[in-house]
């Protein structure tokens, strides 16, 4: 029969593991480039989420390169929105700016479920 300690570690060892397997993903913030970003998100476990078409005008490129990739704006700021989602239904929005591909940086980060959602589902049960 395991000892009170043996018993109280196991936990310890359970309990820490969603924060050892979210640390990458915790420590994305403003300032972060994009590449570095997506490659924390993709190690915790996150995939690119594509929610309805990608809309960038001018900035195709971008549609095209990241299927995570929501919208880009092509003036102004040049943000752009990219969305990725974990099996356990984590969703992670990251908002960047920057107009070319290797200066995208984030700029916000929006951890949840994906605006409209509530709506999305609602709508569909009658």
């Amino acid at each position: 029969m395991p000892t009170f300690t043996q018993l109280m570690c196991g936990c310890a060892v359970i309990l820490a593991a969603p924060t050892v397997l979210a640390s990458e993903a915790n420590r994305v913030r403003g300032g972060t480039p994009y590449a570095d970003a997506r490659k924390a998100l993709l190690a915790d476990g996150f995939l690119p989420a594509r929610i309805g078409a990608c809309s960038a005008p001018g900035r195709e490129e971008i549609c095209t390169g990241f299927p995570e990739a929501q919208m880009c704006a092509g003036t102004g700021f040049a943000e752009c929105e990219f969305a990725f989602r974990r099996a356990d239904g984590a969703t992670i929005w990251i908002v960047t700016r920057g107009e070319k591909l290797e200066d995208l940086t984030v700029y916000r980060v929006k951890r949840g479920r994906p605006p409209g959602a509530r709506q999305r589902e609602k709508s569909h049960v009658r």
